[in-house]
């Protein structure tokens, strides 16, 4: 959804260190139809700034924050599965609502499509909330035939709204930069993952806890 995109590239400017260097200008430059804005956003700009108005240069990174909280809110009021979904796992995360597990396999349900990979990548950093690696459910979209080359999405992405322009292609770089231990735990869930999907039984993938491996 546009509001995914919208977050993920306001919040790039703060990724480095250096915040207070041109962050709030690169934020601003970001919503104003620049380069950067264009090469974020592209044709989804203008719906961005509607999602989420520009923000003054004097005012603190939390009221950032707060806005995207609040956009997250309202989307998923209107009822859009994927915000209602990521309204559910912060409130787990965040303590403040009791699991709704029935819930959560619900809109699961709702937002996968086996013929589509892409849909796993777009639910994989909602999976933490389920005890389960975000990175396996990526690596199970690679499997089934996202693009996770050098110049695929997820390697151009991270270079564009992260500043973490790699050499190789995702798998590649994923197990470099992963601990061994950590490595063998997402393989052997994104071996599940894929064994479920293949199987039909879709919606184990949402169980809260994850299947035993």
């Amino acid at each position: 959804m546009a509001l995914s995109e919208c977050t993920a590239a306001l919040r790039r400017p703060f990724a480095d260190s250096e915040v207070s260097r041109g962050a709030f200008a690169d934020y601003h430059a970001l919503m104003n139809g620049t380069d950067l804005s264009q090469a974020l956003l592209g044709s989804r700009r203008e719906e961005c700034q509607q999602l989420l108005e520009t923000i003054a240069p004097d005012q603190r990174w939390k009221s950032l924050v707060d806005r995207i909280r609040l956009a997250w809110d309202a989307a998923a009021a209107q009822g859009d599965p994927y915000a209602r979904l990521v309204v559910l796992t912060r409130n787990w995360t965040e303590n403040t609502r009791a699991p709704d597990h029935a819930q959560a396999q619900d809109l699961g349900m709702q937002l996968l499509n086996i013929d589509d990979p892409s849909t796993l990548v777009r639910l994989a950093p909602r999976m933490r909330a389920f005890g389960q690696f975000p990175e396996a459910w990526t690596l199970a979209a690679c499997d089934l035939g996202y693009d996770c080359g050098f110049s695929g999405p997820i390697i151009m992405r991270d270079c564009l709204l992260r500043g973490l322009c790699r050499s190789g292609d995702y798998v590649t770089e994923l197990e470099r930069d992963t601990p061994p231990v950590i490595w063998s735990e997402i393989q052997v869930q994104r071996a599940r993952i894929l064994e479920l999907i293949r199987g039909g039984n879709l919606r184990e993938l949402f169980n809260v806890p994850p299947p035993r491996l």
